[in-house]
């Protein structure tokens, strides 16, 4: 993870780290090569270079072939430097992916049918929301952290990617004039965090979520040099400024309001409103809603996306939340293209 926060865009050339993110979404875009991956890191991951070097060791033709035209094994049978670089930058962010990849896929193989008619059932049967079990993350004790840690890490492994671009876009609406005390509501383990702080003039950055999220976070926040302090509770029931600390200036919610109801996410908005200093800012960033007109090229990472489709909402019904608890609020939107479009809003309070 270090290696690749290392790597930043450099003037109007290709970057290190975007190259990174053509290589790892080239890989992803190929099931084959994942269903191979994923049986031999299920069998025992590779560890370092020498890991790497043996990786064709003992796979059927077959595999190999997969591989080699997936550019992880090269014309001479070994392993390519460009996926050695990304193993070296991104190795446990890739496993995540590539495990919840393969879940989503066979979710969507198992219970399409629920997924279509009926999605509520299909979070039921779905083994990728049984992941993503919330509560688990309020209890004590090892077992709860190691399940919280597993969608942690995922979560991690994508914003690690997506935050170049996002805080960058964010940056740039913000626009602001003097250090600022940042709130991110849902801020996982601060990978997202470490991009926006390099990118805005930061006085204090809380991160509000979950208890053992915050607990891992904390961790993580230490061994990444990031200088985030970690709020824990629920967001929905706790003040969102604790008495030793100022209000607000900028609120950030990324990948955070499609997890819940319109109703819900109307009041997550309100308690935002609420929270930010008079002439702060609300930050959103989101995916837009799963249509033709917002999907990239065809992948097999399109069922990650895919299982929480239902859920993604367009810029439009955010600003329309925003308008009918401020209707004199003034509210800014400019699109991302990651691995679907996405949207940053931002929303100046009067």
């Amino acid at each position: 993870m270090h290696a690749l926060r290392s790597l930043l865009v450099n003037g109007g050339e290709i970057s290190p780290i975007e190259h990174l993110r053509n290589t790892e979404e080239t890989l992803l875009s190929d099931l084959s090569a994942l269903i191979v991956l994923g049986a031999i890191f299920g069998r025992a991951a590779p560890s370092g270079d020498a890991g790497l070097a043996g990786l064709r060791a003992d796979l059927p033709p077959s595999a190999v072939a997969v591989l080699t035209r997936a550019g992880v094994i090269g014309a001479d049978g070994g392993v390519t430097a460009r996926f050695a670089a990304l193993w070296q930058a991104r190795g446990p962010a890739l496993l995540a992916r590539i495990d919840f990849i393969l879940k989503a896929t066979r979710d969507l193989i198992d219970h399409g049918d629920a997924l279509l008619a009926d999605p509520a059932r299909f979070m039921q049967r779905a083994s990728v929301f049984a992941m993503f079990d919330y509560s688990r993350g309020f209890e004590p004790g090892p077992a709860a952290r190691a399940d919280t840690e597993r969608w942690t890490r995922y979560v991690a492994a994508l914003s690690d990617l997506e935050g170049p671009p996002l805080s960058e876009a964010i940056a740039a609406l913000v626009a602001p004039t003097r250090p600022l005390r940042i709130l991110e509501i849902g801020g996982n383990i601060g990978a997202f965090a470490a991009h926006l702080i390099r990118r805005l003039p930061v006085a204090d950055y809380t991160i509000l979520d979950i208890p053992q999220v915050c607990a891992i976070g904390a961790d993580h926040a230490r061994a990444a040099g990031v200088d985030v302090r970690f709020r824990p509770g629920d967001m929905h029931r706790m003040a969102w400024s604790d008495g030793g600390v100022a209000r607000p200036d900028c609120i950030v919610l990324k990948s955070v309001l499609h997890d819940w109801p319109l109703d819900r996410a109307r009041q997550v908005l309100e308690r935002a409103l609420e929270a930010v200093v008079p002439g702060g800012q609300v930050v959103i960033a989101e995916r837009c809603a799963f249509r033709a007109e917002n999907l990239g090229l065809p992948a097999a990472s399109d069922a990650a996306n895919m299982v929480f489709a239902p859920f993604y909402r367009d810029a439009s019904v955010y600003k329309g939340l925003l308008h009918a608890l401020a209707p004199s609020i003034k509210v800014d939107v400019t699109p991302v293209v990651l691995d679907m479009r996405w949207f940053v809003m931002v929303a100046t309070r009067s």
